[in-house]
């Protein structure tokens, strides 16, 4: 497995809304989808959700990692290995290491040779520490 972090960097909800927005792309194949800390239905109740967080951060500096995006990858040799179990297992695993009082969206694509996890975790978690 190779994990890949982006973090996108602002304080524009249409930073958010782009990433969310891409993660949920209507024209890749999708059967696994997570949510972590969310209650919303739609982009626009996630993109709200996540900007409310963002709104309790304790501490402010210039240029702030607003959301990470994280992918992580695997090999096109065990494509056959995984399903919807095996993701949702691996999610809770990696969200429990990685930001257990955060905010995160989950998906997966197979648009490429391998599937891959795109995660959309909050800047800062529900207690507003970054």
């Amino acid at each position: 497995m190779i994990i890949k972090s982006l973090s996108r960097k602002g304080t524009s909800r249409t930073t958010i809304k782009q990433l969310l927005t891409y993660i949920l792309n209507e024209n890749k194949q999708q059967d696994f989808f997570y949510l972590f800390n969310l209650k919303g239905k739609s982009i626009t109740d996630w993109t709200d959700e996540y900007m409310m967080n963002e709104k309790q951060r304790i501490h402010y500096r210039k240029n702030n990692t607003l959301i990470l995006h994280e992918i992580l990858s695997f090999h096109y040799l065990d494509n056959e290995k995984i399903n919807y179990g095996k993701l949702k297992t691996i999610t809770q695993a990696y969200i429990k290491s990685r930001c257990p009082n955060g905010m995160a969206l989950v998906t997966a694509h197979y648009d490429k040779k391998q599937i891959h996890i795109h995660l959309a975790i909050s800047g800062v978690d529900v207690f507003g520490k970054s």
